[in-house]
């Protein structure tokens, strides 16, 4: 079915009714089911195996009184597992307690340490596990014979060759093909919940299960829809006052998908990484409003410690990569002393800047043990099991693993890993992707962004949709303190967060693409489409004149700064094919050599920071991770080419002609006198929001082309005698010779030279 007859039937816009195509929702009926979900649709309880001995055996704990142990994990499904199952066993009568092992002392899942902390603890003679357990063989039989538990294993990770010796409940051993699998910790304990007691008593419980099932990264399709979708509502009802309290501390407004991934799970996982999650099961079960300030704070507190070891631990894994043999570097394996409970936050986020599979270790207990993230299509288990004789111990799953090993082996494991993800995936599967959902061309009502909202929760298995805008001229201009940027594209609020070198870019007649969300906004009960940039991509090489005009404006930035040496280009490429930066100012220049030579060409930035041979025309940002840079034609400073590629030795082709192309526009010394006049007039009787504007004000005025103006106005920037913020103003200063300014300098240098 075509998206036209699809929206015609369901009375949505095309737009929308293509989105769900591309899902594979492509009948009348799915798509039904899809846009609303039901409970009634979960799968029928009597599809799972060993749910049913678990239910009965915990109804005759009930009825008998015996002491009952749940034995939860530290992140936030095993945290919200147990506290569902707290809850319901504490309603039912039940005399129960919980433990929450902690990351430090008693390590990830059932050890036997940990069960002889219970045991120390507990009087209780049935231990329940959830969100663990399902390869814990050894350990569930020192439980029985040496203990003395009687041991049920509720979990959702992927059993392996031997199960524990006693009732099971995990989707994934079920034998039904129609039976769903990929739910989470807690939603394992939620259906575990309506087996006992019926769908209306875990009703009470999706607002956790919701939390868990986005928090633990499993696809948002199928129960899982069902879950997070009523999950939200009751968050967003305000049904639990812990919940509702650490929300109205974070988030403004209604409570999505993303905020739960981004801010309220984050927070409830920092407790287990930087201290006991052991308190956080109150955030669920507790109601006195001051304890549960206290929590609160407690967890901010948590939380902003969490960040900070996080940023630190980044910053000095990119930095150590600035070192890095990328040659190889298939998945990037990383050693430091760092925090371990933080380790799988931050390769998370080096996988977002190189776009490789990421592992980073650190020293504990004698060993060294990690954490790994992964891309799209290539599975980080696989890769580990596959080196698996390097290694004392892994788990996970394709897209995450948790791995040990002793530390005379890890240069091994590296070697090994990298060449096992070359030989099984190739080079394609690293490869950066830049798929739009729809491109974007007519108006955007606010009524089409809240049928594309229907398609909310968003995460895992359901992404949100990604659209492109296709323009020229964007119109944009600062906002807030400058670093912001706002404009008007197919009737939606446009915004470019901390964008605000990329003005001229995006204002300038060249043809770009525009990646954005589309989301709905409300101020003044007044709903709007709003679109977020999340890259801007060029469609066309910009003109010589937006060249110039970039080249201007980051010597200015770079004015006063200190020089740097280049190293004379013999014109060889290093056969490595990776390493080596070729940069233009002049765009024709880059576009001919990058056809010679047959590499990829991009302006502005490459996709991510792997340093893979490239051409780029006009960098708008440094490419720390290169070894090589070299210039295709000068910069007018070279300390903008230090700046640039910081760690890279500068080769120069010892090509001037693009700088002195711009300094044959090099106004007389009078003549910047006179536009400075012009500046100071215009912006003491008008506001000017960039340098384009301000020309086209003045231009009659001043008597000397654009190019011309952009050397006054960015040797004056240069010099401090303009500010660019949200406006452009003028700053008193006292007088200064235009010789003080590098880039003046630089310009009359090429000038005469030229």
């Amino acid at each position: 079915m075509d998206a036209t007859s699809l929206a015609r039937q369901l009375n949505i816009h095309p737009l929308v009714a293509g989105l769900l195509i591309k899902r594979g929702i492509c009948d009348e009926a799915s798509a039904r089911a899809f846009l609303h979900p039901s409970p009634d649709a979960l799968t029928p309880l009597d599809r799972y195996d060993g749910i049913d001995e678990i239910a009965d055996r915990l109804e005759r704990a009930i009825a008998e009184g015996e002491g009952i142990v749940i034995f939860g994990d530290y992140d936030c499904d095993g945290i919200c597992a147990t506290s569902i199952l707290l809850l319901y066993l504490k309603s039912r009568g039940a005399d129960v307690e919980f433990f929450i092992p902690d990351r430090r002392e008693d390590g990830y899942g059932i050890t036997k340490s940990a069960l002889e902390k219970v045991a120390d603890e507990s009087d209780a003679h049935l231990l329940i596990s959830v969100d663990c357990g399902i390869t814990a063989v050894d350990e569930v039989e020192y439980a029985q014979d040496e203990l003395g538990f009687e041991v049920l294993i509720t979990d959702h990770h992927q059993p392996g060759e031997r199960l524990p010796d006693c009732p099971v409940f995990n989707p994934h051993l079920t034998q039904r093909e129609d039976a769903f699998k990929p739910l989470c910790g807690a939603g394992v304990a939620l259906r575990l919940v309506e087996r006992m007691s019926g769908l209306q008593a875990s009703k009470k419980f999706y607002d956790i299960a919701a939390l868990a099932t986005v928090a633990d990264v499993v696809p948002l399709v199928g129960d899982n829809r069902v879950i997070a979708y009523y999950g939200l509502i009751l968050i967003n009802a305000r049904y639990r006052k812990g919940l509702t309290m650490l929300a109205e501390n974070c988030i403004k407004g209604k409570v999505g998908s993303y905020d739960i991934a981004f801010r309220l799970a984050p927070r409830i996982n920092a407790m287990g990484r930087v201290k006991n999650a052991r308190d956080v099961i109150e955030l669920f079960t507790e109601t006195d409003s001051f304890l549960l300030g206290e929590l609160v704070k407690e967890i901010e507190a948590a939380n902003a410690y969490r960040q900070q070891l996080t940023d630190d631990l980044t910053d000095d894994c990119l930095d150590k990569l600035k070192k890095y043999d990328f040659s190889q570097a298939n998945v990037i394996v990383e050693y430091g002393l760092w925090d371990e409970g933080v380790l799988g936050i931050a390769a998370a986020r080096i996988v977002g800047k190189f776009n490789r599979p990421t592992i980073l270790l650190t020293r504990s207990g004698g060993k060294l043990k990690g954490s790994g993230r992964s891309i799209p299509g290539v599975d980080i288990l696989d890769c580990v099991r596959a080196c698996s004789r390097w290694l004392e111990g892994f788990g996970g799953h394709a897209a995450a693993c948790g791995l040990s090993m002793k530390e005379e082996d890890l240069r091994s494991f590296r070697i090994a890993i990298n060449e096992y993800a070359a030989s099984k995936y190739g080079k394609e599967a690293f490869a950066v992707r830049d798929d739009v959902d729809a491109v974007i061309e007519g108006s955007v009502t606010p009524a089409i962004a809240e049928q594309i909202d229907m398609l909310a929760p968003f995460g895992e298995g359901n992404p949100a949709p990604v659209f492109a805008i296709d323009c020229k001229e964007g119109g944009f201009v600062p906002i807030g303190d400058g670093s912001h940027l706002k404009g008007k594209l197919h009737g939606m609020e446009t915004l470019d967060f901390f964008a605000a070198d990329d003005l001229g870019y995006l204002n300038s007649a060249a043809s770009k693409r525009l990646v954005v969300d589309i989301q709905t906004s409300e101020f003044n009960n007044i709903k709007r489409a709003e679109a977020i940039v999340r890259k801007v991509l060029p469609r066309e090489m910009p003109s010589r004149t937006e060249c110039m005009s970039y080249l201007l404006r980051r010597s200015a930035h770079d004015d006063g700064k200190d020089d740097a040496a280049f190293v004379k280009w013999d014109g060889e490429i290093d056969a490595t094919g990776i390493g080596t930066v070729y940069i233009a100012f002049d765009p024709q220049k880059g576009e001919e050599f990058a056809r010679e030579r047959g590499l990829t060409v991009y302006f502005g930035e490459p996709p991510t920071y792997m340093p893979e041979d490239a051409v780029v025309i006009c960098p708008r940002k440094p490419l720390p991770y290169y070894r090589k840079a070299v210039y295709l034609d000068e910069p007018l400073l070279s300390a903008t080419a230090a700046a640039l590629t910081p760690s890279a030795t500068l080769f120069s082709a010892g090509n001037r002609a693009f700088a002195y192309e711009i300094a044959a526009h090099m106004p007389s010394a009078s003549k910047f006198a006179e536009v400075y006049k012009a500046i100071r007039s215009a912006c003491f009787s008008g506001v000017f929001k960039t340098s384009s504007d301000l020309f086209s004000s003045i231009e009659g005025a001043c008597g000397v082309d654009e190019t011309a103006f952009e050397i006054c106005f960015y040797t004056f920037w240069a010099l401090k005698f303009l500010r660019i913020g949200a406006k452009i103003e003028c700053v008193k200063v006292e007088k200064t010779s235009l010789d003080a300014s590098a880039l003046y300098r630089a310009l009359a240098r090429a000038g005469k030279n030229g």
